[in-house]
């Protein structure tokens, strides 16, 4: 046994077929690649891909993580480490919402004309409370197209109880005021000329936007469509560094079942744990 594995050597066991260190499944030498490609196949960062690892186990991972991170072509290529730098001037304290889904933001993204499918909008929500994403890819940013989106919205999570828009003519149509109003809720807007208000989805569409680049630098890539289903992924599936969980357990209360964690853990009703997600918020 090599001098690096001797010093584990209390930690090891064998668990169903499987050797494990502590509780976490230890991956053999020719799986390894494998699953670094896996963990790195919605071209997280370094921070993300080690939190997304946290249940497997092999030398020098944490080495090899950051390796691919740092060396990926597609992730460089779209400048994904330039962050932007946002105003901190005082526009008014907006109250934090206390549940998912009381207060929902929504924006456009296009038109997008650089990408093979040209005209496209991407229209993106996000739940303020639990920065859970969603989006909806469209030929226009009509308003026929939003009452499609929130329907098929209220549908998935339920009726929110307020949703935060600008103050574009698409959102500030009759039609789309009459639909909330038959339904329920308000329409909040930002002030003209200042996102701020609307910074969480500005801040997700951003995310979505540099993930959809770094897809379409890909050898064979996706429609359209498939790029923004897995730049949500990549939203909703790993730690939110303003929440310290992931969007899905603050959205659903549990934590989300991956490939990892259905090999490494076992069903059980201690998943189902709001605590957490209180935590996280107070």
């Amino acid at each position: 046994m090599s001098k690096y594995f001797a010093q584990y050597t209390q930690d090891f066991h064998v668990r169903d077929g499987c050797l494990w260190m502590d509780e976490r499944l230890v991956i053999p030498n020719t799986l390894q690649t494998a699953v670094v490609i896996r963990l790195h196949y919605y071209h997280h960062g370094k921070s993300s891909m080690i939190d997304a690892a946290k249940d497997i186990w092999y030398p020098y991972m944490f080495r090899s993580l950051a390796t691919i991170a740092g060396n990926c072509p597609e992730c460089t290529l779209a400048g994904k480490n330039l962050k932007n730098m946002c105003s901190k001037d005082n526009i008014g304290k907006i109250p934090e919402p206390k549940e998912p889904n009381e207060s929902v933001q929504l924006d456009f993204w296009g038109p997008i004309n650089y990408l093979k499918e040209s005209k496209k909008y991407v229209l993106v929500a996000v739940d303020r409370f639990s920065r859970w994403p969603s989006a909806m890819v469209c030929n226009s940013n009509r308003s026929d197209k939003i009452i499609k989106f929130l329907k098929a919205y209220i549908i998935a999570h339920g009726v929110p109880r307020q949703i935060r828009v600008d103050q574009g003519t698409n959102f500030m149509s009759k039609e789309v005021k009459t639909f909330c109003h038959e339904q329920g809720f308000e329409v909040l807007t930002s002030p003209v000329n200042d996102h701020r208000a609307t910074g969480c989805v500005e801040r997700t569409i951003g995310s979505i936007k540099n993930s959809v680049l770094t897809y379409a630098r890909e050898d064979k890539p996706e429609p359209l469509d498939r790029m923004v289903e897995r730049a949500l992924g990549a939203l909703r599936f790993v730690k939110n560094a303003s929440l310290n969980i992931t969007p899905f357990e603050a959205h659903h209360g549990r934590e989300a079942n991956t490939v990892l964690r259905n090999l490494t853990k076992k069903p059980t009703l201690r998943n189902l744990n709001w605590e957490n997600v209180i935590r996280s918020k107070y």
